[in-house]
């Protein structure tokens, strides 16, 4: 479906919370909120406990650091950031209406091609460390 990143894996919970300072709330129609992830193909944290405590709340949730809605049909939809800064792999920080601005491809949105990689990149991850004893590298 155009507009939406597609059904979640049968193994991934996702939640809503609402944001109030940016006017997104679980109540409205459509539901709309910062959405969060929990689920066995979910990181479960980073060796630096403190950026682990920012990145989960209290119940195990992954904060995703993305707005969302569903649509009508179930399906999520990304529709903003709560914070417009994304960290690099070398440390550095871009604005993401920079790589919205440099975006090639016209039908696909940056915010949902970024959310997917950041997704299919923790999954990756995390099916990595799980399995490593059986890889042969």
């Amino acid at each position: 479906m155009c507009g939406t990143t597609g059904p979640l894996e049968t193994c991934v919970e996702a939640k809503l919370v609402d944001i109030p300072e940016l006017g997104y709330f679980t109540d409205s129609a459509p539901q709309q909120g910062q959405l969060l992830l929990r689920g066995p193909c979910i990181t479960s944290g980073y060796v630096d406990e403190k950026e682990t405590t920012k990145l989960f709340d209290k119940d195990g949730w992954l904060k995703t650091g993305d707005v969302a809605e569903f649509a009508e049909n179930g399906m999520l939809k990304i529709i903003d950031r709560v914070k417009n800064m994304a960290k690099t792999l070398n440390g550095e920080y871009i604005a993401l209406e920079k790589v919205k601005s440099r975006n090639c491809v016209s039908n696909i949105s940056s915010k949902r091609l970024i959310a997917t990689a950041i997704l299919w990149f923790r999954f990756a991850y995390t099916w990595t460390l799980n399995n490593a004893n059986r890889l042969q590298l």
